[in-house]
């Protein structure tokens, strides 16, 4: 289990590098581990985009939707391109290789358009252990789920591993 955690980064580095083609990932996300922020398409639209949450990028924002439960690893920005209904932040499990939702661990109702939302992202460096779900415009409830890690070089704010998956 160990190995497929550590193959997960090593597959993304080496589509970012141009090792191996695109066509391989979901073609539904995108990712751009250079850059410390990724945009996730849904249905061909960017759907929502998250980033390493700032001073300086919290300030771009007259108001945000902020959860501080546990203030441990660093902060996180998800910002919505379009409404995401019944918005919820969410811990994520596996279990037999298969994703789910352990539990909600915040409710935002329905995070609109341009209205962030802020936190903190638990355990940077490993399997991803929170995520988030939200209802789409067709009423179909959507899991992903969030890893983050911290690069070494000083002038790159770290990555994220985003990936879509089917709740248990």
């Amino acid at each position: 289990m160990k190995n497929l955690f550590l193959a997960i980064p090593i597959l993304l580095i080496l589509v970012g590098c141009g090792y191996l083609p695109a066509t391989d990932m979901d073609d539904r996300l995108t990712f751009d581990i250079n850059r410390g922020a990724d945009e996730v398409l849904v249905d061909g639209e960017i759907a929502w985009r998250v980033a390493f949450a700032t001073d300086e990028l919290l300030s771009e924002y007259d108001s945000y939707v902020e959860f501080a439960h546990d203030e441990r690893g660093r902060r996180i920005f998800v910002v919505p391109y379009i409404t995401l209904y019944d918005f919820q932040w969410i811990e994520v499990r596996q279990e037999e290789f298969k994703d789910y939702q352990q539990s909600v661990l915040y409710s935002a109702g329905d995070l609109l358009v341009g209205v962030p939302f802020v936190t903190y992202h638990w355990e940077l460096g490993t399997s991803p252990h929170r995520g988030l779900s939200f209802v789409d415009a067709n009423g179909e409830r959507r899991y992903f789920a969030i890893g983050a890690g911290q690069t070494e070089a000083p002038e790159a704010e770290g990555w994220f591993i985003i990936y879509e998956f089917d709740n248990l």
